[in-house]
């Protein structure tokens, strides 16, 4: 995931990692990309459970991202995985 996003032009600008709402494991990638003038952020997680991968991605532009960031944030980490 990290290499195909760098591909694409995204720069990671922090990881972290992260727990899903069934007590999961994973890694979360922050990105931002220009795309049209304006500053974009991506966010992409990934959770592997025995043969499954997850992978939620959520971002947008930056500037309606900020206020939805902490709704954004409690639902990637509600998510059950297991």
């Amino acid at each position: 995931v990290d290499y195909e996003l760098r591909r694409k032009g995204y720069s990671a600008v922090s990881s972290k990692n992260v727990k899903s709402g069934g007590g999961v494991s994973g890694k979360q990638i922050r990105y931002t990309l220009t795309r049209e003038g304006r500053p974009n952020v991506l966010w992409a997680t990934v959770y592997v459970t025995g043969g499954h991968v997850t992978v939620v991605e959520a971002g947008g532009d930056a500037a309606h991202f900020e206020h939805v960031e902490a709704d954004v944030e409690r639902a990637i980490g509600a998510i059950d995985v297991s």
